[in-house]
């Protein structure tokens, strides 16, 4: 899977597309994040383990350890406003 920067996606879209065309998955980043994936039409996304484990090999995500299971973590409650309130409000 190729990775490409939102700058670079911009300047060389034709080129991207054909990499599409011709079969190849491309990550789009913006400041060094994963913000999107192109994919060829008609290929269905990959299960969320499969991109979890993908992520994982990139180093985005950490996987639980051996014998702990996702379910396992209790959410977290906080006080005060909601976090995507918090996180709108930084982004101002």
């Amino acid at each position: 899977m190729r990775t490409v920067g939102v700058k670079e996606l911009k300047d060389h879209l034709s080129r991207y597309l054909q990499l599409v065309k011709s079969g190849e998955n491309i990550l789009v980043t913006e400041r060094g994040r994963v913000v999107a994936r192109i994919l060829p039409d008609g290929q269905a996304i990959g299960t969320e383990l499969q991109d979890l484990l993908e992520m994982a090999a990139r180093g985005l995500v950490r996987l639980p350890g051996p014998g702990r299971d996702v379910q396992e973590f209790e959410p977290v409650e906080i006080r005060g406003q909601p976090l995507s309130s918090t996180v709108l409000e930084d982004r101002r």
